[in-house]
Formats: C-alpha cells, sequence, structure tokens
C-alpha cells in the first residue's frame, strides 16, 4: 500500500491505494481502499476517483467506467465498520498521473459543492512527506505514479520527499506591478521532446508556489517565433491548490512537429488586465527557460501498434 496516511472526509475515508501493472500492454489497474465510518448513512455519500495528468487534465473517473465493485455492491449498501477494496478495470494511462480522491453527496461530482471537505489536517504523515489537497479542500492527493524502464513506480508521496528540480535548473527574479520580487526557479525534468508525448516542465515559484494575488503564470513552446503548445493559469500538481511541491506542467508536442529553433517561455500576467511582470534588472517579461531537443517519435512497438492509447508512455 502506499505510504500517505489516510484521507478522511468524515463517513468515508480513503486508507490507500495499490496497483496492478500489466508491463508489455501497458495497462493498469488502481485499486483504492475505502473506511465506512459510523456516522455512514448508506446511499447519501459515495466514494470519488480521478487519475489526473500532472497539468490537471482527467483521463478516469468512477464515474466514466466504474469499478467493478461499485456495481455488484454499490454504496447505497454499505454499512458503517466496513472496509472496500474498488478495483478498476484494465486503464491505459499516461506515463504520469495522480490518483485523486474525494467523496461525493451530490449529483455533480465535478463540483465542490457536492463534494464533502477533507476533515481537518491529515495527521500519521511520515517524517517528510507532504499533502496536497485542492484549494477548497474538498479533494486530496492520494499518490502519483510514473512509468519508467517498463516499470510503473512510485513517485509521491515517499519520505524523504522527491525534490522537484530540473536537473539544468534557470533563475529569475520577477518583480510585479506593486513592486514585489517573486524568484523563479525551474526547467525541463527532460531535455529531449518527441513528437505527440508531454515535456515535463518543473516550476517553483517563491518558497511555497503562493503567487501575488492577479497573477498566473504562463508558460509557451515556441518554433521558430511561433507558439504551438501553452499552459497558462494558476499553479498546478496535479490540482490546483495550496502549498505545492513544484508547479509541474506538461506540453505536448504535436505530432507533426519538425525540427526547428523550439523554446519554453515562461513570465507572469494579469489574466484580466493583459499586464505582465516584468524580469528585474530588466525590461523583459519572458524568461527563455531551455531549448528543448527535438528527437523523432519511437517506432511503435507491438501494445502501440495494436492500441494506439498506449503510444503516448512508449519510451
Amino acid at each position: 500500500p502506499n505510504p500517505h496516511p489516510p484521507i478522511p472526509f468524515g463517513p468515508l475515508t480513503a486508507t490507500g491505494i495499490e496497483i496492478e501493472d500489466w508491463p508489455r500492454w501497458r495497462q493498469t489497474k488502481v485499486t483504492t481502499f475505502w473506511q465506512v465510518g459510523p456516522d455512514f448513512v448508506p446511499g447519501s455519500v459515495r466514494p470519488w476517483l480521478e487519475l489526473r495528468t500532472p497539468g490537471g487534465d482527467t483521463v478516469y473517473t468512477f464515474d466514466q467506467v466504474a469499478a467493478p465493485a461499485l456495481v455488484w455492491y454499490p454504496p447505497d449498501r454499505w454499512q458503517p465498520g466496513e472496509t472496500l477494496r474498488l478495483t478498476t478495470l484494465w486503464l491505459f494511462l499516461p506515463p504520469t498521473w495522480g490518483a485523486v480522491v474525494g467523496a461525493v453527496h451530490g449529483p455533480d461530482p465535478a463540483q465542490s459543492a457536492d463534494r464533502l471537505p477533507i476533515i481537518g489536517p491529515i495527521s500519521g504523515k511520515k517524517e517528510g512527506t507532504v499533502s496536497v489537497n485542492t484549494a477548497d479542500g474538498s479533494l486530496g492527493l492520494l499518490a502519483v505514479y510514473q512509468r519508467w524502464a517498463q516499470t510503473t513506480h512510485l513517485r509521491f508521496p515517499t519520505s524523504p520527499a522527491v525534490t522537484w528540480l530540473a536537473p539544468d535548473p534557470v533563475t529569475a527574479t520577477f518583480t510585479t506591478p506593486d513592486g514585489t520580487a517573486l524568484t523563479l526557479t525551474g526547467g525541463l525534468a527532460h531535455p529531449t521532446m518527441r513528437p505527440g508525448q508531454p515535456l515535463d516542465i518543473w516550476l517553483t515559484w517563491g518558497q511555497d508556489n503562493q503567487l501575488p494575488p492577479g497573477l498566473v503564470p504562463f508558460i509557451h513552446l515556441r518554433q521558430n517565433g511561433q507558439t504551438v503548445a501553452q499552459s497558462d493559469g494558476p499553479p498546478r500538481f496535479f490540482v490546483e491548490g495550496n502549498h505545492l511541491p513544484v508547479d509541474w506542467r506538461q506540453l505536448t508536442l504535436p505530432a507533426d512537429a519538425t525540427p526547428g529553433d523550439w523554446q519554453i517561455v515562461v513570465g507572469l500576467y494579469n489574466p484580466t488586465t493583459g499586464t505582465r511582470a516584468e524580469i528585474s534588472g530588466t525590461d523583459s517579461t519572458e524568461l527563455l527557460l531551455a531549448h528543448p531537443t527535438f528527437a523523432l517519435a519511437p517506432i511503435p512497438d507491438q501494445a502501440c501498434a495494436l492500441i494506439p492509447a498506449t503510444c503516448v508512455a512508449q519510451e
């Protein structure tokens, strides 16, 4: 089981996660464990699971394809004191994904008003681990997994915590319109990018990725000066929240991309007025973060040739 302590939502508590991996076909089953509390009322609340990319895009939820156990033993039959094991069907997942959990009491899990809040601070954390929750406190990040060397590995939480620092980081200080100084350190998790596959960018804003009110980052991938992909908006680490360990962005290179002068540029702007923060000591509002190296897409292996959904995770 993963080392994250239980995430309590009152009548339901997410107590752990396990995965079963089939490397040959890059398929994964995800099992989450749930404890039914003494104040649980059958039919009033149900468990919620989302699998997300680092940038927060959802690739799976319980509503898209229900775990079989939710069909043959639905929450309206659960009883206080029970522990439930909910396993998905085989899934085709991206190279990096996170398991986000919650407890739903309304018709629309996408609305925070229909989700129960996490009850109090999460206790029992191992030294060096961190907890990541949405800003509204209704979803918690239970685990992050990453595939390499044909195997899916746990990346979060670990003790001691992983340091999300790019191999060749770049640092700059931005001055906001009101005179506040904010230091950015960031870079590419890996310098090579391939058509159709995500490029991972790790950014740290100040001490804890808290930005001045009214400002959000922009991250652009450009070829010969033209923006071909971008990620704008508040910092995120699978969820948008507070005190994130890193602002993890993903930009996907178009499938028909060609070699050229590729750049990653980063900055801060006000989405209402369009005003940008300047880099201290300059008149520039953009930091050239990296020149990623272009590489051809890998020749499809057996899994990719037969099941296109596996291609994005091919090494």
